[in-house]
């Protein structure tokens, strides 16, 4: 909304049209910087596992070892899920970008500036 408001204040009122569009652009750093972290999840659990995995060899009891190799095998790979359906991915940015651009163009198409 912040981007379609700015569109239609550009001509009435250029200084909220501009406020607004900072506050979009902010909106969609915010986004990115918030989320980036996320994107890593699924490589740290793996860099985890592995790592766990090299110092298990430094123990004597080869029954250790394989309790050791079951827990790190029921461990899933898994990343942030959003909602029950979805795993963050790096993708899902360009989905949001997505998601915002055809949003701001159907509002133009329904709703055109006067």
């Amino acid at each position: 909304m912040l981007w379609y408001t700015s569109i239609i204040f550009r001509r009435t009122d250029p200084i909220k049209a501009v406020a607004f569009a900072i506050i979009g652009v902010q909106a969609v750093l915010a986004f990115v910087v918030t989320f980036n972290d996320a994107f890593g999840v699924p490589e740290k659990i793996s860099e985890l596992k592995r790592n766990v995995r090299l110092s298990s060899r430094r123990l004597t009891r080869a029954e250790h070892k394989r309790e050791i190799e079951r827990l790190l095998w029921s461990v899933p790979e898994v990343g942030i899920k959003i909602g029950g359906f979805h795993t963050f991915q790096r993708t899902s940015t360009l989905e949001f970008l997505a998601f915002v651009t055809e949003n701001i163009a159907s509002l133009l198409v329904s709703y055109p500036p006067a």
